[in-house]
Formats: structure tokens, C-alpha cells, sequence
């Protein structure tokens, strides 16, 4: 990002990242829908026990009233926090325009993002999964990453994007760690994770050394 971060540190609640400045985003890969819980819960706890608004777009095979309740199951005394979060189903966020539209869905989360800061709170922290399977279009959602990595920058705001790893090939496997600070991959009780500069660009020249030999092949 162009713009430095906001300080002070805030504690991420995820496995082995430590505390990170407002302003980050990272990219979650996950296998099983148990991985996807046993990251998302723990960074949403964190926020709502640090005074921090949060937002979570569900993925397609998790309802609201599910999500409520393993908030319920995860979080001491979720009641209390309960005007803290808003919980949204993909249709209700990412196709909320009909189909998806990257640049108006950042301007969506700025525009929520600031009207929610005014009510006292610390920040906010923000996850979602921005492709599903049927999802039509993978530059759309590679461009809607590439803007929210532009755009979160000066914000008081933590971003953490999932994606199922069984929906992606390599190359967009290289576009998502590329795009965002930090990528990881979550299987079971093993955490991976790979820093965004010189090791993404390393696997972005030897995917494109493999791409150029099959075709010469």
C-alpha cells in the first residue's frame, strides 16, 4: 500500500499472526468448513472483546441464525456484544447490486465502515469470501481484491478474506496471495503461511517460466 498505517497495533486472534496495525489484509485459505470456523471465530472475538465493530459475510453454507450461534458457543457473553457485529449472507452483500461489482462493493464497505466509526468505537475488523463456487467471473474478484488493498490502507480496519482452497487452481492461488500482506492456509491443526513481496514474486516468475515452457511444448 501507498499509504503507511494508522498505529497503534491491534491483536489480529488468529493462530500465529501477532499483533498487526490498522490497515491490514490478509487472505485465509482453508479445507474444511471446521478450518474456516476455528479462524473466523477467534478474529471476531478478538474484535468485539477490543471495542471493535465487526462485519461478517457468511459463506453460502452457513445460515445467519448458525453464525449467531457459534458466535453464541464462541464468545463469552455474546449478548452484550451483539449490536457490536452485522452479519450479511453473500447474497445480501456481495450480489446486493445484482451482480458483482468491485469497485461500488469498496465503496459499499467505506460507506459502512464510517457510518458505523461515528457510534465510539476503537475500529473495526472486517472477513468475507468474495468467491464461491459458481461464481462467474475470477477477474472481478481479483480486481475487488486489488481495490480493497488500496483502499484499507488509512482506515482503523482489519481485513481477513477466506477462500476455499478446493475452488481454486494456482494461478488464483497467486493473484490472492499477491493482493493482500499476508496469505495463510488453514488445515486442520497446521498453519502455512507465505509474506506477500519476494516470495510471491518468486512463485509469480516460476509460475510464468512453467506457463511460457508448456506452451512452447
Amino acid at each position: 500500500m501507498g499509504l503507511q498505517h494508522v498505529e497503534p497495533k491491534r491483536e489480529f486472534g488468529v493462530g500465529f499472526i501477532s499483533d498487526v496495525p490498522w490497515g491490514t489484509h490478509i487472505c485465509a485459505f482453508y479445507q474444511e468448513r471446521q478450518d474456516y470456523l476455528d479462524t473466523v471465530l477467534p478474529y471476531l472475538k478478538t474484535g468485539l472483546e477490543r471495542n471493535e465493530f465487526c462485519i461478517w459475510i457468511i459463506p453460502m453454507w452457513l445460515t445467519i441464525d448458525d453464525a449467531v450461534k457459534c458466535l453464541q458457543d464462541s464468545v463469552p457473553l455474546f449478548e452484550q456484544y451483539r449490536q457490536q457485529i452485522k452479519i450479511f449472507t453473500i447474497n445480501e452483500w456481495y450480489l446486493q447490486y445484482d451482480t458483482f461489482k468491485p469497485g461500488v462493493l469498496v465503496e459499499a464497505w467505506t460507506k459502512l465502515y464510517h457510518e458505523n466509526m461515528k457510534n465510539g468505537w476503537d475500529g473495526a475488523r472486517a472477513c468475507g469470501s468474495p468467491y464461491w463456487r459458481g461464481h462467474r467471473s475470477w477477474d472481478l474478484v481479483a480486481a475487488y481484491e486489488e481495490i480493497v488493498e488500496q483502499k484499507v490502507g488509512p482506515l482503523k480496519l482489519l481485513v481477513l478474506c477466506l477462500y476455499d482452497i478446493a475452488d481454486l487452481d494456482i494461478h488464483q492461488i497467486l493473484d490472492l496471495t499477491g493482493s493482500h500482506e499476508l496469505a495463510f492456509f488453514k488445515c486442520r491443526n497446521s498453519w502455512k503461511y507465505s509474506a506477500k513481496a519476494a516470495e510471491v514474486n518468486r512463485l509469480n516468475t516460476a509460475a510464468r517460466m512453467a506457463a511460457g515452457i508448456m506452451h512452447e511444448i
